[in-house]
């Protein structure tokens, strides 16, 4: 399945101000022909809708000041990137640092222990040896930096351009080529070479043509303008399930509204939880805190959700979402004020990142083995000067 992704955006100043960069799980790359070695050609779509919400600019990105985003792919190897880092582990415990220089990575990206990829703000930077090299990757022919990519395999892989376009590798990222969905995309993910979902504004779309063509599926409901939503958060998995997370520009009140929708490939979209306060136009649903947090899906009907409540002791925690819309217990995260990215391969097992409660200078890795109830602390790193 796909993990997660949490944009750096600048909402994320709010939360900052108040009191936090599209899970856990392997991927699943469903049939892939992996004889094709090229980057496709450009390719039409369906005309755009009436209405298409503004793709945020890429001024909207705020730059990590730390560490960004972190992805296992088992229960030993895992990545994690941020300003002038790439940490590896290969033993689910410690971490080595593999990169020494000037480039801000916000978001990785894996699809097995050996090949993964780190989206920089100069170019992207990929591995096939498991970590211990990195090396810069294409850019699409139009000079588009890349903020974030999802691959499938070592391959094919989809990514979304700062300059809110969508763009398609074979080639393991080398050469790109552009996408044209009906409204833009600020988050894209597949599951198999020609099933996928991209986001932009308040809608999702899918393809099952690899992206060649797209078919209107969701778009979030209520009184707000189709432009206040941004997608935070879209992971699918094989079944044609997706899991998206939606948040709103119009924080008030120590609150900032969000959206958590589970959508199957036959129409059928759920709402798993919400801002209580600030989204009173939607369904009802149960809160995961004040603020938009990470999720990391599990599979079609389960996913780690983190919840954040602000400036509160302690703010952040996990909840378990079960059956599609079950959500299990809160475990606490005492040691966070607040979280950035999490990554989990099964329910007990799972790692979060996150500023510290005690030190806000820094960033932590933490993880669990037992759904939450306790965590260990395994890297503490202070923000670079």
């Amino acid at each position: 399945m796909v993990r997660f992704r949490f944009p750096l955006v600048l909402v994320v100043g709010l939360v900052l101000s108040a009191s936090c960069s599209s899970g856990g799980g392997g991927k699943t790359g469903g049939a892939v022909n992996t004889t094709a070695s090229t980057a496709p050609a450009t390719t039409s779509s369906t005309a755009a809708p009436s209405g298409c919400p503004k793709v945020r600019p890429a001024a909207e990105y705020g730059a990590p000041s730390n560490l960004a985003d972190i992805q296992m792919v088992g229960p030993n190897k895992g990545f994690a990137v941020g300003k002038g880092a790439i940490l590896v582990t290969d033993d689910g415990a410690a971490w080595t640092p593999r990169y020494s220089g000037g480039a801000v990575f916000s978001a990785v990206d894996a699809v097995d222990a050996t090949h993964a990829w780190a989206t920089g703000d100069r170019s992207l930077y990929g591995t096939t040896d498991g970590g211990k090299t990195w090396k810069g990757r294409g850019n699409p022919d139009d000079g588009t930096v890349l903020r974030q990519v999802h691959f499938i395999d070592e391959h094919f892989g989809w990514g979304v351009g700062r300059n809110g376009k969508l763009y398609r590798s074979g080639d393991g990222g080398s050469t790109w080529g552009e996408l044209m969905p009906p409204c833009g995309a600020e988050a894209v993910c597949f599951t198999a070479q020609d099933d996928g979902w991209v986001a932009a504004g308040n809608r999702v779309y899918r393809s099952t043509s690899g992206g060649d063509s797209w078919t209107p599926v969701f778009a979030v409901p209520g009184n707000a303008s189709p432009a206040t939503w941004f997608p935070q958060a879209l992971q699918c998995t094989k079944g044609g399930v997706v899991w998206a997370l939606f948040s709103r520009g119009d924080a008030a009140a120590g609150h900032i509204p969000y959206a958590l929708y589970r959508g199957t490939a036959a129409g059928e979209w759920a709402l798993v939880a919400k801002e209580g306060m600030t989204a009173p136009d939607l369904p009802d649903a149960p809160p995961l805190g004040g603020y938009p947090a990470p999720i990391s899906v599990l599979g079609p009907d389960s996913a780690a959700l983190l919840t954040f409540t602000g400036p509160a002791d302690p703010p952040v925690g996990l909840r378990i979402a079960t059956g599609g819309r079950s959500l299990g217990p809160e475990h606490k995260i005492a040691a966070l004020a607040s979280p950035t990215a999490a990554s989990f391969v099964t329910a007990d097992s799972g790692w979060v990142l996150g500023t510290k409660k005690d030190t806000p200078s820094t960033d932590a890795i933490l993880a669990t083995t037992d759904g939450g109830q306790t965590w260990h602390e395994q890297v503490a790193r202070p923000a670079p000067k």
